[in-house]
This record gives C-alpha cells, sequence and structure tokens, in this order.
C-alpha cells in the first residue's frame, strides 16, 4: 500500500510538472504575439533611419569640402 501511495505521489509530481512544460510554448506564444506590433514598427523605423541618412550622405557630398558643416557634425558625434 506504501508502494503505491509513493507512485500515485510521484506520478502526480511528474503530472505537474508536465503540465508545467506544456504552459511554457503557451506564455512563450502569447510573448511573441504581444511585442510583434512593436517589431514591425522598430522595422520600419530603422528603414526610415537609413533611409534619412543615406539622403543626409547624399547632401552631404553636395557641401564643399571643409564645410562648417562637417566640422559642427564630427563635434556633435564627439559629444
Amino acid at each position: 500500500m506504501e508502494e503505491t501511495e509513493k507512485k500515485l505521489g510521484d506520478l502526480r509530481i511528474d503530472v505537474e510538472n508536465l503540465r508545467s512544460r506544456l504552459m511554457e510554448p503557451q506564455i512563450d506564444k502569447k510573448m511573441a504575439e504581444t511585442v510583434q506590433p512593436d517589431v514591425v514598427l522598430l522595422d520600419q523605423h530603422h528603414t526610415e533611419l537609413q533611409r534619412l541618412q543615406r539622403e543626409i550622405d547624399r547632401l552631404e557630398a553636395k557641401l564643399p569640402a571643409g564645410s562648417k558643416w562637417k566640422t559642427l557634425k564630427f563635434v556633435f558625434f564627439l559629444l
């Protein structure tokens, strides 16, 4: 009888462990669904940032060599 009760107790612990392990992917899925819109927005902002940087580079290339703007930009970059 004691042996059966011990086995039953061990099986209950196993069942609880399995339930916990089953919940982990569901929690991960819910978190992924929650952050997915933020990831899309972050990607859009990153793409826009790259576009703006290319535009800045293009406009800077039009400035004469030794331009004050380039010097100021360098100073701000160092700050």
